[in-house]
Order: C-alpha cells, then sequence, then structure tokens
C-alpha cells in the first residue's frame, strides 16, 4: 500500500499563506534517515525558492496522494524561524600589539615565543536584534576547550589575552569564539599558533656547509662564488615547518 502513496511537503508563510517552497519529494538529509514508510523528512534553507524571513511565522505542510489522484493534507503548528548571529573572523594576534592598543592593522601569527600569554582578535559577530555574548576559549584542536576553559565577554569586546599559561613547544594552539544570543549561537576557531622556545637548543639538528647536491657531509675546501650551507631538521619540528631541508647560499 505505501507503495501506491505520493508523499509530498511545503513551506508556507503564516501570515501570508504563501508557498515559500512548492511540494517536494521526501528527503533524507540532516537528522532524517531512510524508513518505509518514511516518517521524517528535511529542508534544507539554502534549497527553498523564497528565502526566510527573520521572525516570521512559517508551517509545513504534508500531502499525501494515492493512484486515484486523491489527496489528503496535514499542516504543522506554526514555527518562528530566528536569524543566527553573523558569522565573523578571528585572528591569533600578539598579546603585546592588544595589550598596547595598537590594533590598527591586523597581523595573524602562526607562531609565537611568548610561552605565558596568547592574544585573540575577532569581527564581524553582530546580531540586528539581540546583544552578543562573547565566549573564547583555548584547544589543542578546533571547536575544543581542553586547554583552557576561557572566559566571557559582552558585545563590547572584540579582543582578549590569556595570560598566565604555561604552554608547551611546538605545541599548536586554536583559539575558538562562540558568539551567544538569546536564540542561537555560532563559532569559528583561529587558525592556530605554534609555541617556539626559543631559550632551548633544537636536539637533533645537523648543519653541513657543502654544495646542494653532494649529499649532507662537510666540506672544507669549496671553489665558488658562494657560501653554501645546508642543515636538516628533526621530525618534531620538521612536522612545523615548511621544509625538513633547508638549503641557503650567500653570494661572497
Amino acid at each position: 500500500m505505501q507503495d501506491m502513496l505520493l508523499i509530498e511537503k511545503t513551506t508556507r508563510q503564516t501570515s501570508s499563506l504563501q508557498d515559500v517552497q512548492s511540494f517536494t519529494g521526501i528527503n533524507v538529509i540532516g537528522p532524517c534517515s531512510a524508513s518505509q514508510p518514511p516518517t521524517c523528512s528535511a529542508i534544507l534553507i539554502s534549497d527553498l525558492q523564497f528565502p526566510l524571513h527573520a521572525y516570521h511565522e512559517y508551517f509545513i505542510t504534508l500531502r499525501v496522494t494515492n493512484v486515484a489522484g486523491f489527496s489528503s493534507t496535514k499542516t504543522s503548528e506554526p514555527f518562528k524561524y530566528v536569524q543566527l548571529p553573523t558569522k565573523g573572523l578571528i585572528f591569533d594576534v600578539p598579546p603585546e600589539v592588544l595589550e598596547d592598543n595598537e590594533t590598527k592593522e591586523i597581523i595573524d601569527v602562526d607562531f609565537t615565543c611568548n610561552k605565558k600569554n596568547l592574544g585573540v582578535l575577532w569581527s564581524g559577530f553582530e546580531h540586528p536584534r539581540f546583544n552578543v555574548i562573547f565566549h573564547v576559549c583555548i584547544g589543542s584542536k578546533k571547536e575544543q576547550c581542553d586547554i583552557n576553559t576561557g572566559v566571557t565577554r559582552n558585545s563590547s569586546y572584540s579582543f582578549h589575552v590569556f595570560k598566565d599559561l604555561e604552554l608547551k613547544a611546538l605545541q599548536k594552539y586554536f583559539i575558538t569564539l562562540k558568539a551567544e544570543t538569546a536564540a542561537n549561537t555560532v563559532s569559528a576557531s583561529t587558525d592556530g599558533v605554534t609555541f617556539l622556545d626559543t631559550t632551548q637548543l633544537l636536539s637533533g639538528t645537523a648543519v653541513f656547509d657543502g654544495a646542494k647536491c653532494e649529499g649532507l657531509f662537510d666540506k672544507q675546501f669549496m671553489i665558488t662564488n658562494f657560501l653554501v650551507l645546508i642543515w636538516e631538521l628533526p621530525n618534531d619540528v620538521h612536522k612545523n615547518c615548511k621544509a625538513k631541508k633547508v638549503y641557503n647560499k650567500t653570494p661572497i
């Protein structure tokens, strides 16, 4: 019997009864999984024929049609579409720049030698109706807060400096910001910053003088117009660098 029924759905605005989406077939997307007979369907907002307006009420109608062409419909209770805060940008910024109020030019950093402090700067997280509360934290991965549970800031803030940290050498840290309103939340993370401990020697690093293509060995004499140097980094350093073997030559 189920195979002889056509099940469709549509979305309408409550006030005008205007179709936002014409009747379409049942979709197995989002939270819905396939079942027989189908008991769930979802609609991608990006696929709607007309955009939803914030804080307007809408309802979804289900239509079932048999092989004779007779249809039966059932309509949901109205629901209100709530607009998310806009998703802005977030940057890893040297903490001394933020503390000196020198944020006219944003410089996103990927490495830091500051073991104790990390700085973060954000912009563009806004909502037309609600105040936005910011939550910032530090994690070993994006969207995580396993390093530092963070702090809460109101909408007048656009930066924060984490202090009294104990950063580990060559570890990458991500700062995540959650912009929260009375209705919804959006989040974003930085691309990460790696702590470099300049007080420690890089054990396992080998440095040689010699031509680029002659292998890793020292040359005591070179007949050339260049001073040539090549060095090789250990694996734990290499993963944070673009090249494991680095070649450099300086004209005499």
